[in-house]
């Protein structure tokens, strides 16, 4: 009988263990996406996508426009730890259109194009693109002497500048806009699965315990 009567705690603790299985594997991804959109009545919409498990110790990071056209010519962005902004550099574009500085990047007396009022920034990092490079770009972010991973950009703000956009809406027709700065903001970090796990057995056991009280 007191097997019987705790068998439904039993089903669900395990119900909820399955649950945090679920997010420890999320939490232990090696890549985090995050939408972007620009303001205006025509939205114009992207992805951002980091990758730190392609080139361990380096960020892989690729924004792409939803857009049968366009051309992206900036990517900005706040960093969680400001006091790697020194050692960061760039792979995969000449350095030298590359911008590092804290909260100093996107500032329209220092914006070389990059920036706009109403734009994420001022931001720690800057990037701007030659001409015609597409609806998708990707670069690589290195440091002199600390590995990098995910937790340089969990939780902050990024935006893209981006010029010549064609858009379809639902009848087929082609939008052109000129110039658009999407915004978007990188997701916080799961709780790391002994948190999850220790949160929900706390919470298991608070409603087991109710129940044997009311038995």
């Amino acid at each position: 009988m007191l097997f019987l009567r705790r068998a439904p705690f039993f089903a669900s603790l395990f119900a909820s263990l399955l649950v945090v299985i679920g997010l420890a594997s999320t939490a232990g991804a090696a890549i985090v996406t995050a939408p972007a959109i620009s303001g205006g009545n025509r939205p114009v919409e992207g992805t951002l996508t980091i990758d730190d498990g392609i080139d361990p110790g380096n960020l892989v990071i690729t924004f792409t426009l939803d857009a049968s056209a366009g051309d992206i010519r900036g990517f900005l962005a706040q960093v969680a730890d400001e006091s790697l902004i020194s050692g960061l550099s760039v792979i995969g574009y000449n350095n030298r259109a590359s911008q590092f500085g804290e909260d100093r990047i996107g500032k329209a007396e220092k914006s070389r194009g990059l920036g706009q009022p109403g734009s994420a920034c001022p931001c720690d990092f800057g990037l701007k693109f030659p001409a015609q490079t597409g609806t998708s770009v990707t670069f690589t972010l290195t440091h002199a002497t600390v590995d990098l991973t995910l937790d340089l950009f969990y939780g902050q703000d990024f935006a893209v500048k981006a010029a010549k956009i064609k858009t379809e809406n639902g009848s087929g027709k082609t939008k052109g806009i000129k110039t658009a700065i999407l915004q978007g903001q990188v997701p916080n970090v799961i709780p790391e699965p002994t948190t999850a796990v220790l949160m929900v057995l706390g919470l298991g056991g608070l409603s087991y315990a109710g129940r044997a009280q009311k038995i």
